[in-house]
This record gives structure tokens, C-alpha cells and sequence, in this order.
């Protein structure tokens, strides 16, 4: 079996979503980021894909989102535009950095160059909440309540709730 380091070869001017998708399914390759081994492809968010791997020096189960620079920005966008995606992406990784709760997922690791930004998450088998509201359709009010003491839980533990507002940065 051939191992594959994807990271570096993105340094290289190698695209990671297209060296991904001709080799995940194949047999013959182990693709790894770091000490992250890429076993299956989860989702598709609105900056990347999520992929399901292990951590091989525990073989923890770890989420793996690839975040494609190059494709998540257009050619024609504003500089400003530019501006708050980056913004975007540095809050996510700040937020998920500080919140140490039971109720927000754990970011294990963080790796970007230059084409390709790497966040490392704790894998959630039953999938995010968008997913959820997916499969099982709007929420009787009841499981709504559950779910939102969940959300403010994890924000207050983390120190992003302050009296009655929401605080982010």
C-alpha cells in the first residue's frame, strides 16, 4: 500500500480536493495529512469538504475539514469580501480554540500553506445539527428546547455568554 502525504503536495500546486477525489476510493493508497489518515468523504460545506480519518499515532476518529483557499475565493470578489472570509475562518478556528465543553465539538489540530487551510475536529458519529433537522425534519418544540439549552451550555462553560447576549469575536 502506497502513503500518500496530501499536505505537502499541496505546497507543490497540487490541488488537495482533486489528488482526494481521484484517490480516495482506491485500495492502493493510505492519503494522509500529517499523522491524519483520510479513510472517507463525509460532507461539503460552503468552503470545503469534510472527511472522516483516524489520527494514526492513537487512532482516535477524528473529522477532517479542507478548506481549499484557491476555490473559496472567485476571481471577481472585492477585496472586502476577501477580508471577511478570512475573518470567518479565523473566528471558526478561534471560537472552536476556546470553547472546552461537551457541547461543542474539540479542535485537535490546524494546519494551512499558502493553497489550503486543515482543521482537525472531533468526530461526531450522528453527524451536525444541520444534518439532524435534515433527516428528522423540523423539531416538535420540546427537542428544540433540548437542543438550544445544549447550544447556550456550550457557549457559556466557554465564556462567550455574557448576561443575556452572545458575544463573538
Amino acid at each position: 500500500m502506497r502513503k500518500i502525504q496530501l499536505f505537502d503536495k499541496i505546497s507543490h500546486g497540487l490541488s488537495i480536493t482533486e489528488e482526494l477525489e481521484a484517490k480516495i476510493d482506491r485500495e492502493d493508497y493510505e492519503l494522509y495529512i500529517k499523522n491524519y489518515r483520510i479513510r472517507k468523504y463525509i460532507s461539503k460545506g460552503a468552503f470545503g469538504s469534510v472527511y472522516k480519518g483516524f489520527n494514526s499515532n492513537d487512532n482516535r476518529e477524528v473529522a477532517i475539514k479542507l478548506i481549499d483557499i484557491d476555490q473559496m475565493y472567485s476571481k471577481n470578489q472585492s477585496e472586502e469580501v476577501r477580508e471577511k472570509l478570512r475573518r470567518y475562518l479565523r473566528t471558526e478556528e478561534i471560537l472552536l480554540k476556546k470553547c472546552h465543553s461537551a457541547n461543542v465539538i474539540k479542535l485537535y489540530d490546524v494546519m494551512q500553506n499558502d493553497r489550503c487551510k486543515v482543521l482537525v475536529l472531533e468526530y461526531c458519529n450522528g453527524g451536525g445539527l444541520d444534518s439532524y433537522i435534515k433527516d428528522h425534519g423540523p423539531t416538535e418544540e420540546s427537542d428544540a428546547v433540548i437542543i438550544l439549552r445544549q447550544i447556550i451550555l456550550g457557549l457559556a462553560v466557554s465564556g462567550f455568554l455574557f448576561r443575556n447576549c452572545i458575544v463573538i469575536e
